[in-house]
């Protein structure tokens, strides 16, 4: 937990050294305040965790660094922000002076790294044992607050046990709504720390100007806002919904407190992709007494280390101790950061999860052991990762990226060729009678752009409408329209997109459970072709939104597979290995040391029929066990970087 307090211009505070071996820490006394007096007075003296008797620990956002009052510390003048000095006054109207108080601000040596870091793995003790964690919301005063929360929580009372909806007054929830918006939008619910303090706390109280509520009661209406999802009867215009901000807030604190369930450091960051922290390493260092497995993958909160270091550290060791690499692939949609300087293999996994992910890695967020053995090899350090890898194709086309912020202009007028979509069968006699070979190329492109997520028999007859008018017109996502549009003559084998969408044939294809092609002849009594529907085309329309609207792209490669769907950022002339520990394919780019040295950057996630066990194709294509079975097969050795 690190504030900003070096930047503020104060005299240099001497603070007396903490025993680690007694775990001590620091608490704060504060002196009675005169009806004259407006400067907070406080004297500051080491205690042990071992037994430091009752005191309140205090849950804050720092605030404004630029605005500050001065308090006094040991009789030295110090300048802390507004909101700090707030939330102090605040505890002594309540509590009065006799109840000592721990604020990391001023309890922590801000100078002092090694104090920072020990006092970093006390967190947890100092907040669990803290008699009442004080939560200092806002000094916004606001007489609309009692009754707002007071309505709601007797509504909560009264629908708790009922886990059904509750007739509401929407009426009132509307005349209130605005006022319990805006508590849940103050920057104290996105901060990273809270989630401990709340967590941990025995009992913890929320306190909005002078106006104090226990968390348990605010919690009830939590829930009861989740459960009745009263949004959409307010003005999200005017108004952005937030108690979304506090959500999870529910989860960890009943998976922590309640159900003693244990949470992964894994798990809590991405739970915690949202909040907010001064110091970016904070947003690992203030969730390691939450999980499990933080001191592991953690031993030790260094605040000597950059954050690149701390991450790249962090995520070599998941991947080493947990024998997966899926998080290689995790790259998000998103505009990267470039103040950072990260390996390609180390995803920023804040910023990534908090963006918009691809369709694949939405889906993918599992995290299990893939090997026998670790699958980082000997020789990988925290800049080059060495894997085992066998190459798949070399990516030769790809499709337009998906416009995803759907910036596109509705046309004038529908381009000539859609009219003549429909007819083109009767221009080219070989689309109404292919061979068995190109039913199947469409049957594979189909599933592969949609990625297995519908049957076949729905894909089969409602694709063709998409580059139809009568299909068009059921689109209402311009940049779907674009796609379609952009890569109508996107061209795999001998025909493009739009003519393979226009394939009919005599025959429809089955596969039996080996993954074999039965054909069957259309017109036979216990088999019919089925046909297109509106319903039909509308579904089809909503998946392709996902995953196209996603950023992923369609790419036709040369080698071991021929299609596939891969990450948006990917380019003609990267290569699909792959990579053992992976659960999913992943997208490499060549390049090469000053030394001559062959080394791959990770682009993201791809996908194949061939590696989907939910595919009809899966069982059929023989060789993928032989690829996956890394003990008798040859593979390649990667360096990443």
């Amino acid at each position: 937990m690190i504030h900003p307090v070096s930047r503020l211009k104060q005299p240099f505070f001497v603070y007396d050294p903490l025993d680690f071996d007694t775990h001590e820490i620091r608490l704060l006394t504060l002196s009675p305040l005169s009806r004259d007096e407006s400067i907070v007075s406080c004297s500051i003296s080491n205690v042990s965790l071992i037994d430091p008797g009752n005191y309140i620990a205090l849950s804050y956002c720092w605030g404004d660094a630029t605005s500050t009052e001065t308090i006094s510390l040991n009789n030295k003048r110090v300048l802390v922000t507004i909101n700090l000095a707030s939330a102090l006054k605040e505890v002594q109207k309540l509590y009065g002076s006799h109840i000592p108080i721990w604020a990391d601000a001023l309890c922590i040596n801000q100078q002092d790294n090694e104090e920072r870091s020990h006092q970093v793995r006390n967190m947890r003790q100092i907040y669990s044992r803290a008699k009442e964690v004080f939560c200092w919301v806002s000094a916004k005063s606001d007489p609309t607050i009692p009754p707002a929360v007071e309505y709601l929580l007797c509504l909560a009372t009264q629908t708790g046990s009922n886990p059904s909806r509750p007739e509401l007054d929407i009426s009132v929830i509307e005349k209130y709504w605005i006022t319990i918006n805006d508590i849940f939008h103050e920057p104290y619910w996105r901060r990273v720390w809270i989630i401990q303090e709340i967590a941990v706390a025995s009992r913890a109280t929320i306190s909005i100007g002078s106006y104090t509520v226990g968390w348990e009661d605010l919690a009830l209406i939590l829930k009861l806002m989740k459960v009745n999802s009263l949004l959409p009867s307010v003005d999200e215009a005017n108004h952005k919904p937030s108690f979304s901000n506090a959500l999870h807030l529910l989860e960890i604190r009943e998976r922590f407190l309640i159900k003693r369930e244990p949470l992964s450091l894994l798990k809590a960051i991405q739970l915690t992709q949202h909040t907010l922290a001064t110091d970016p390493r904070d947003k690992i260092f203030a969730l390691l007494g939450m999980s499990y497995d933080g001191h592991v993958f953690v031993p030790v909160p260094n605040y000597k280390q950059s954050f690149e270091t701390v991450l790249t550290e962090m995520v070599r060791a998941m991947m080493t101790m947990d024998r997966c690499l899926d998080l290689i692939w995790m790259k998000g949609n998103f505009p990267k950061d470039s103040t950072l300087v990260l390996p390609s293999w180390v995803p920023h996994l804040q910023a990534d999860w908090a963006s918009r992910m691809t369709f694949q890695e939405s889906f993918q967020r599992t995290w299990q052991p893939l090997t026998a053995n670790s699958p980082v090899l000997i020789g990988s350090t925290n800049k080059d990762l060495k894997v085992a890898g066998r190459h798949l194709g070399n990516i030769t086309r790809l499709t337009t990226k998906f416009d995803y912020e759907g910036k596109v202009e509705l046309p004038r007028s529908r381009k000539p060729w859609i009219h003549l979509t429909s007819t083109l069968g009767d221009s080219n006699q070989i689309l109404q009678n292919p061979t068995q070979l190109e039913v199947q190329i469409q049957d594979f492109l189909w599933e592969t752009i949609t990625m297995a997520q519908l049957p076949i028999d729905l894909l089969r007859p409602n694709f063709s409408s998409l580059w139809r008018s009568e299909g068009r017109g059921l689109i209402h996502n311009l940049a779907l329209i674009a796609w379609i549009d952009n890569n109508a003559w996107f061209r795999i084998k001998d025909w493009t997109l739009r003519e393979w969408s226009q394939v009919t044939s005599r025959f429809v294809l089955r596969y039996d459970q080996d993954g074999v092609v039965l054909r069957v002849m259309k017109g036979a009594q216990w088999e019919s072709q089925p046909q297109g529907t509106t319903d039909g085309v509308l579904e089809l329309i909503a998946l392709l939104d996902q995953i196209l609207g996603s950023g992923m792209r369609l790419a036709v490669m040369k080698g071991y597979q021929s299609l596939g769907m891969v990450h948006p950022d990917s380019e003609e002339g990267d290569q699909l290995y792959l990579i053992r520990g992976s659960s999913i394919p992943v997208v490499l780019r060549r390049g090469f040391k000053e030394n001559g040295e062959k080394m791959y950057s990770v682009v993201g996630g791809g996908y194949t029929l061939a590696t989907d066990a939910n595919s009809q194709y899966y069982k059929g294509t023989k060789n993928i066990d032989d690829a996956l079975n890394w003990e008798s097969t040859e593979f390649e050795e990667l360096t990443l970087w």
